[in-house]
């Protein structure tokens, strides 16, 4: 390993550290002792802040140090890096405040005017075509600060009012759902995050552990057993992309295409309503008690109809 390549990597090494002596640095990177003084010496220089204890141990001490070499990427890897760039732009909302613009100009002011250039041609040429969405998530970063930080919150949602513990941030077609456990029913649901309309934490409770939250997701799953295969007209797929949750997913075999998906019995009325935007595209139903509780919902919904 070069010297240059040595410091960079050892700068790696030593910023998560509060201390270290100097054999950690000569077994790492198997170095004499005078080497990993003089490259000690050539780190204080471009920054990094130590100081040695001379104890009964002897070793050295990190100060507050957020020193970090400067990254080098190759043409392919700034071209993939730019790529992942230019996929965000779709988005109507993103868990942080930075827009793509902004982003996307800090980048091209950091390379060279031939890479800018060839940056420039490669946008032009590629395109993605994905689903775009009018309505902006509008408590995306809060759910992602409460989702990292454990925290219960009360949720307003759709009219309703639920106390969850958010688990997983899911984005599907540039559209952003998040998995919590609600407290109310014990149970993992799924929220579309562009629904939300309120979010307050709740100070006092302290939220569940990631691994209990697992368990209990994995315990969902088992009782998932309401499994449903619709099909649909080829003419109704595009409302599909309209709208669209994680635990329902749109197959196509040999030509024809199926709404497919499980369940928890206390998702049903969700389920219900979902599929009755598909109503008068739908073909077949599995399983048949399915398409009695449908007729059921459709029949309810005649009824107050006919009372207005």
């Amino acid at each position: 390993m070069k010297k240059s390549e040595r410091l960079n990597d050892m700068l790696r090494f030593l910023n998560e550290k509060k201390q270290f002596n100097l054999s950690d640095i000569m077994s790492k990177y198997e170095i004499s002792k005078s080497t990993a003084l003089r490259d000690l010496t050539s780190l204080e220089k471009i920054g990094l802040a130590f100081y040695s204890d001379a104890g009964r141990y002897g070793k050295y001490v990190l100060l507050n140090n957020q020193v970090l070499p400067t990254i080098r990427f190759t043409e392919n890897e700034l071209f993939a890096l730019y790529m992942s760039l230019l996929m965000i732009k779709e988005y109507r909302s993103l868990p942080f405040t930075a827009e793509f613009q902004q982003i996307r100009q800090k980048f091209l002011e950091n390379v060279s005017p031939r890479m800018r250039q060839q940056l420039h041609l490669f946008e032009n040429k590629i395109q993605f075509e994905n689903q775009k969405h009018p309505y902006a998530s509008l408590y995306l970063k809060e759910v992602l600060y409460y989702s990292i930080n454990e925290a219960k919150v009360v949720m307003f949602y759709n009219k309703k009012e639920y106390t969850v513990q958010f688990y997983q941030i899911i984005s599907r077609f540039n559209q952003w759902y998040v998995q919590a456990y609600d407290y109310g029913n014990r149970t993992i649901k799924t929220f579309r995050c562009d629904k939300i309309e309120g979010l307050n934490k709740l100070e006092a409770d302290k939220g569940l552990a990631p691994e209990r939250i697992s368990k209990i997701a994995g315990c969902n799953k088992l009782e998932r057993s309401c499994l449903f295969k619709v099909e649909i007209s080829s003419s109704l797929v595009d409302e599909y992309y309209k709208e669209n949750y994680p635990t329902i997913k749109l197959k196509e075999e040999c030509g024809h295409y199926f709404l497919c998906g499980q369940y928890h019995p206390m998702e049903l009325d969700f389920v219900l309503s979902y599929l009755a935007k598909f109503v008068s595209g739908m073909i077949q139903i599995e399983p048949v008690a399915l398409k009695a509780k449908l007729l059921d919902y459709f029949h309810k919904q005649v009824s107050h109809l006919q009372k207005l």
